[in-house]
Formats: structure tokens, C-alpha cells, sequence
């Protein structure tokens, strides 16, 4: 039997589409690949792993982890930001002094006191060390 190109196009089985709007909401909770393709197939999208891999490859040209990761960057964490500042604008003394230390540099004072002769604590345990290594010679 004699194909033409166009017939061979439309043999096999029918390619599987993903529904890229379902991959960004579940990017938009911080899931990662696997439950990403877990969740797909629970829609009736019976797809592995490897398939969302080539539509991602051929639609935007990145693996679907860098894919996953963009749209995480893209969605889920300015919303998360919000919802700390949201929390600490609210009252919440706990993120507020979390995020007064991730972007304002504050810190918790810490002292460190030291009673005794330094000097001579830190000559002994320098001859300590010298003995030790005298003997091993």
C-alpha cells in the first residue's frame, strides 16, 4: 500500500494535550512535578510524567521543571509574600520580626561575655596542642 505524508500524520495514536491552565493553578500551590502529573491524571488526563516532559519541550521550549519553576516564581510566591505581609501588617508579631530579619536586616542582640584569663587559657591549650604533637613524632 502506497502513503502519502498526510497519512502518515494521522496514524497512531492521538496525541495526548495537556491543560496547561490546570499545570499554572497547581504551580501556583508550590506543586512540584510529580503531583503536577498526579493531579492531571486524576482529571482524566491519563498522562506520564515523560509526556507532560515533550508538550512543555515543544510548546515552551524548557523542561518542565524549569517550566514549573518559572510559573512558581511567576505565581505562588508574590502571593505567599502578601499573605506574610498581610499577616504581619495584621498584628502578628511572629512575622513581623521574621520579615524585619529577611528584609530589613534586623537582627537579635547577642552578647558573648567570657570571665577568666584569656590570655592564659588560650597559651595553655596551644602547648597542649604542641605536646600532643611532639609525641606523635
Amino acid at each position: 500500500m502506497c502513503y502519502n505524508k498526510d497519512m502518515a500524520k494521522n496514524m497512531g495514536r492521538p496525541k495526548i494535550e495537556i491543560d496547561f491552565e490546570k499545570v499554572n493553578a497547581l504551580c501556583a500551590v508550590f506543586c512540584n512535578c510529580q503531583e503536577i502529573v498526579s493531579v492531571l491524571n486524576s482529571f482524566d488526563i491519563n498522562c506520564s510524567y515523560d509526556t507532560v516532559e515533550r508538550r512543555v519541550k515543544e510548546q515552551f521550549n524548557m523542561t518542565f521543571a524549569e517550566y514549573v519553576e518559572q510559573k512558581q516564581m511567576a505565581f505562588a510566591k508574590p502571593k505567599l509574600r502578601k499573605a506574610q505581609f498581610d499577616c504581619a501588617l495584621g498584628g502578628n508579631a511572629t512575622m513581623l520580626i521574621w520579615l524585619g530579619k529577611q528584609y530589613l536586616g534586623q537582627m537579635e542582640k547577642q552578647e558573648i561575655s567570657f570571665t577568666g584569663d584569656m590570655s592564659a587559657d588560650i597559651s595553655a591549650k596551644i602547648e597542649e596542642i604542641k605536646a600532643k604533637y611532639n609525641d606523635k613524632k
